[in-house]
């Protein structure tokens, strides 16, 4: 019992392994936003014009397909109605919602 309360370590761990241990350095995550933006490398997944053509698309498809269950209680043609409106509604945005002009960064194109 009086072996369990020892301070001195056991015969069979060497004395270097009991000494203190360093724990790893924790990096202080970034605390502005230019310093977050700074460590993404990666461009978006989606544009901000893909993605309000999808939400759009998404928005009227859900529309149509509530409004077709609520009038006949047909919950496949209500899908089939949805689906189709949400198509058609991605192809009508896709070709009526415009592109954002480039940027202009002072540099002319001619060098």
């Amino acid at each position: 019992m009086n072996q369990l309360r020892s301070s001195q370590p056991s015969p069979t761990v060497p004395r270097s392994a009991t000494r203190h241990i360093q724990a790893p350095r924790v990096t202080k995550p970034p605390t502005t936003s230019e310093q977050l933006v700074s460590q993404i490398s990666r461009p978006p997944l989606l544009s901000t014009r893909t993605a309000l053509v999808l939400l759009l698309g998404l928005v009227c498809g859900t529309g149509a397909g509530t409004l077709t269950y609520l009038a006949g209680n047909n919950i496949a043609a209500a899908i089939l109605a949805g689906l189709t409106a949400s198509g058609v509604s991605v192809a009508f945005f896709h070709a009526h919602v415009g592109y954002d002009p480039p940027a202009d960064d002072g540099r002319s194109g001619d060098a």
